[in-house]
């Protein structure tokens, strides 16, 4: 659920006395009132508290390939001309890419047909192995820079570290930011000091909530993050224990600006089915297997 910060309470003063004496204040708010930031926050720590070095936490991305497993299902149209002109459809692809620091690398995927009942975009929606099937692969290549060409400072970008933010990069969109997290969490496997600069970076976004016991269409539980920008609610999933991204989800509250479709439609579904790096004299294979 999601909750505004806590309100004041009142201590009595033998309360205060005890607190000024012990130099400790127990509060026994709950985890799913925590003030806005505290989640993202506590997570980073954990990871890599402010002030240690980076060496050796990043090596997981200086060499070899980030490799993603990826579901996605977005909703548009059929366009015109068609048989059934400007029908919404839902379409969906899965994925796995092979990412080097450089940018270059290979995509393996396969496609369902576009179903016009848009059964794949409602929010109860789940994904298991045999959605799709046995399409057959088709496999891309990519040369140097050309699946990270999008990535920016602040954000640890694949063989880079995070810089200070850059105000001529501010965007006016308010979900840039969980945009760009998920940018850099399907393109890179991060290392932990990596990861939790990636949290920093989200954790200052304004106007986020928090759902502490979300779940993904594999029924993983993680931490939910929540932005309200109407008329789409944008939702990250977050692993409990890692702060990797799980799942990234568009929902509409209100009507679209261009789409013939209302809330509660998904109108956009990534789910990271599983992630790893894969050494540098390793080969691309087909790897579907599901990681946590």
């Amino acid at each position: 659920m999601t909750s505004p910060c806590p309100r004041g309470r009142q201590v009595t003063a033998a309360v205060l006395v005890l607190a000024a004496l012990t130099a400790t204040i127990t509060d026994s708010t709950s985890p799913s009132r925590l003030p806005p930031a505290d989640p993202l926050l506590a997570l980073a720590d954990r990871l890599h508290p402010v002030g240690e070095e980076a060496a050796g936490a990043d090596e997981v991305i200086a060499g070899g390939y980030g490799v993603h497993l990826l579901r996605r299902w977005s909703v548009t149209t059929t366009g015109w001309p068609s048989t059934h002109p400007d029908q919404p459809i839902s379409v969906a692809v899965e994925e796995q890419r092979w990412t080097a620091p450089d940018g270059s690398g290979w995509i393996m995927s396969r496609h369902n047909d576009p179903d016009p009942t848009l059964a794949s975009a409602r929010p109860t929606h789940r994904s298991l192995d045999a959605e799709f099937g046995r399409r057959p692969w088709t496999v891309a290549t990519f040369p140097p820079g050309a699946l990270t060409g999008g990535c920016t400072q602040p954000w640890p970008c694949p063989g880079s570290l995070p810089e200070p933010p850059r105000p001529d990069l501010v965007s006016p969109d308010p979900a840039q930011p969980l945009n760009d997290f998920v940018f850099v969490h399907t393109r890179a496997h991060l290392g932990p000091a990596d990861t939790a600069a990636a949290l920093r970076i989200l954790a200052d976004t304004e106007g986020l909530t928090y759902q502490h016991r979300a779940t993904d269409r594999l029924g993983r539980s993680g931490l939910g993050v929540v932005l309200d920008a109407p008329p789409i609610r944008h939702r990250l999933i977050l692993h409990p224990d890692t702060g990797r991204l799980l799942t990234a989800e568009q929902q509409l509250t209100g009507a679209h600006p261009f789409l013939p479709v209302g809330p509660p439609t998904v109108i956009e579904y990534i789910l990271v089915v599983s992630q790893r790096h894969r050494g540098p004299g390793q080969q691309a294979t087909l790897h579907t297997g599901r990681l946590r």
